[in-house]
């Protein structure tokens, strides 16, 4: 009888000790996923997203040869989406983007013994400045995107 109310006194000993080790890692996991989010945004770090415009620049007029180039759609999407606000004529914009220019196409880099190309380089290129109030804020800055692809016919 002493024998097995020793194993049950043990058994029920180790169940108290699973049941702790439990809870004090369930514990410890909170405890250190709250230090980490403290750490976090202490050092000031936000997820990414759309801001919100300042009160004075709401109002956006774009000019741009072609209205539908992937940047020129995009460009419009994020003000929109920033609460700011397009307007049909550049007087009543409080900002001006001109897009001088927006493009994109191919350069073969190099081709196979047989001259068929083997690797690509892929570019985007927009050249654009921003005006406020009839005068020009941010002078004709560039922007370039270039990715290197490699192709096979195999």
């Amino acid at each position: 009888m002493r024998a097995t109310t020793t194993m049950a006194l043990n058994s029920a000993v180790l169940d108290i000790c699973a049941v702790v080790r439990r809870v004090h890692s369930t514990a410890f996991t909170w405890l250190t996923l709250l230090i980490a989010v403290a750490l976090l945004s202490g050092c000031g770090f936000h997820l990414q997203g759309s801001g919100s415009l300042p009160e004075g620049m709401r109002k956006f007029y774009v000019i741009t040869a072609d209205q539908v180039t992937p940047f020129a759609v995009e460009l419009r999407r994020a003000i929109e989406r920033s609460g700011g606000q397009l307007t049909s004529t550049a007087a009543e914009a409080d900002t001006v983007v001109r897009i001088q220019r927006d493009r994109s196409g191919r350069r073969v880099l190099s081709v196979s013994a047989r001259n068929t190309p083997q690797e690509f380089e892929i570019f985007y290129l927009v050249e654009y400045s921003v005006d406020r109030g009839g005068r020009e804020v941010l002078e004709l800055q560039p922007l370039e995107m270039i990715r290197n692809l490699s192709f096979d016919e195999t």
